[in-house]
């Protein structure tokens, strides 16, 4: 019998659509520079489903990562659910 597995993530990617990104560009957080208590639950609520996401208070501990003039070469790739224990990101 096949084993089963019950870890779920979400990748995400993002690139700039225009050649060179010059105002705005994504920025992302660090989410092991992330304390529990920065964290606002709120409800999330479209037509088709209601559920929970979370807004980011400032705390200058947080650690931020960009790219200066990204192109359309220079995608990000970065995680935004993991339900592994132990990992950064906000699941339960």
């Amino acid at each position: 019998m096949g084993r089963v597995c019950s870890k779920t993530n979400f990748c995400s990617t993002w690139r700039s659509l225009v050649p060179v990104l010059e105002d705005r560009p994504l920025a992302l957080c660090d989410s092991r520079t992330v304390d529990p208590d920065d964290l606002i639950a709120t409800d999330r609520i479209i037509p088709e489903i209601v559920g929970e996401v979370y807004y980011l208070t400032h705390n200058s501990k947080h650690k931020w990562y960009w790219l200066e003039k990204q192109t359309p070469c220079e995608p990000f790739a970065f995680v935004m659910y993991d339900t592994k224990p132990g990992t950064h990101s906000r699941c339960e």
